[in-house]
C-alpha cells in the first residue's frame, strides 16, 4: 500500500478512505490490527466487509485506498492539475466561472 502511494507522489497522511474485503470474518482482528499500524493516527473512513472471495482463492483480504494527493502525479500536466483545482475550489464556494463551470 505505501508502495503504491509513495509511487504516485504521496504517503499514508493523505488516505481518506479505505475499505478491507475479507474473506472470513475471523481475519478481522488482525486485518484491523494492521490498518491501524499504518493509519491509527491518521483515521481515514474506514470499511471492512467480508465476502465470499477474492479474485485468487489463496487472497483473504484485499484493501483499497482513496487518498487526496497535494502535488501532481509523476507525469502530468502541473498546469491543467493547477487549473483543476481552482476549479473545484471555486465549485465548493458556490461560485461559477465566466464559462459558467
Amino acid at each position: 500500500m505505501t508502495a503504491a502511494l509513495a509511487e504516485a507522489g504521496g504517503d499514508p497522511t493523505q488516505v481518506v478512505r479505505t475499505r478491507m474485503y475479507i474473506t472470513d470474518a475471523g481475519h478481522a482482528d488482525e486485518v484491523g490490527e494492521a490498518h491501524g499500524e499504518v493509519f491509527g493516527e491518521i483515521r481515514p473512513a474506514s470499511t471492512m466487509v467480508v465476502v465470499h472471495g477474492l479474485l485468487d482463492p489463496r487472497w483473504v483480504v484485499e484493501m483499497e485506498l482513496e487518498a487526496v494527493l497535494t502535488t501532481p502525479p509523476l507525469g502530468s500536466d502541473k498546469q491543467e492539475v493547477d487549473d483543476v483545482w481552482k476549479k473545484e475550489q471555486r465549485i465548493a464556494r458556490g461560485e461559477r466561472s465566466a464559462a459558467g463551470a
